[in-house]
């Protein structure tokens, strides 16, 4: 319980920093007071959706296994084989692909920052590129359809069973990060003009994609996936 009490102080710690970060950009007018406002709600949401999404896999590890008690040793309640390999690479960096071996070298420095904090390095950088990436996508859409039709299919990117793994150490936030970043800019074609989703439509994909995201959840916490 002591290792995940110290987790969940240094979250909030890098928290505050990114915080103190948006600040200083709105000081040096690099961020209007109203982007830097928006930017760090957003991200507060993206990061708040991502815990729920580990809370429910430690949860759920917790209650079939019990042999979780770390949230930073990840390894323990991921036990599908990919996520070990990037576990162990995080302490002993090596190249695992064209998408995981930058996580894991770029995880493993920050981890050294975190006072040799490896795996919770890992988990920093998977919720940043995760805030990245839709922060990108959030504000492509927002300059093109509106603020609520950016709200909306930000929220259903979030619900969708593929968003948990943007979260997750390894090659899916990078991947996600890319996208992201391409969307930003292809983005610019989209026609200019605000819209309104259908609600009853948005409210049942959102309700289903938040039901498969569970059983995404499921599959990670008993090996059956990765």
């Amino acid at each position: 319980m002591g290792g995940l009490l110290g987790w969940l102080a240094g979250c909030g710690m890098l928290i505050l920093i990114g915080i103190l970060l948006l600040l200083i950009l709105r000081d040096l007018r690099v961020l209007s007071s109203d982007t830097a406002r928006r930017t760090a709600l957003l991200c507060m949401r993206i990061i708040a959706v991502g815990g729920l999404y580990l809370a429910a896999l430690m949860l759920l590890r917790q209650a079939v296994y019990q042999d979780v008690d770390n949230a930073s040793v990840f390894t323990l309640y991921l036990p599908g084989g990919y996520w070990q390999q990037v576990g162990a690479a995080l302490d002993a960096p090596r190249w695992l692909g064209l998408l995981t071996g930058p996580f894991v070298y770029a995880g493993h420095f920050l981890g050294k920052a975190l006072f040799s904090q490896y795996l919770s390095g890992g988990w920093t950088l998977a919720f940043g590129l995760s805030c990245l990436s839709y922060s990108l996508i959030h504000f492509r859409l927002h300059e093109r359809l509106g603020e609520q039709a950016a709200a909306d299919v930000t929220l259903l990117l979030l619900c969708l069973p593929s968003a948990v793994f943007s979260f997750l150490p390894g090659w899916p936030p990078v991947a996600a990060a890319l996208l992201a970043t391409l969307f930003f800019f292809l983005g610019r074609l989209i026609p200019q003009k605000d819209i309104s989703l259908p609600r009853p439509a948005l409210t049942a994909a959102t309700a289903l994609g938040a039901l498969l995201s569970a059983f995404t959840v499921a599959g990670l916490a008993m090996g059956r996936i990765g």
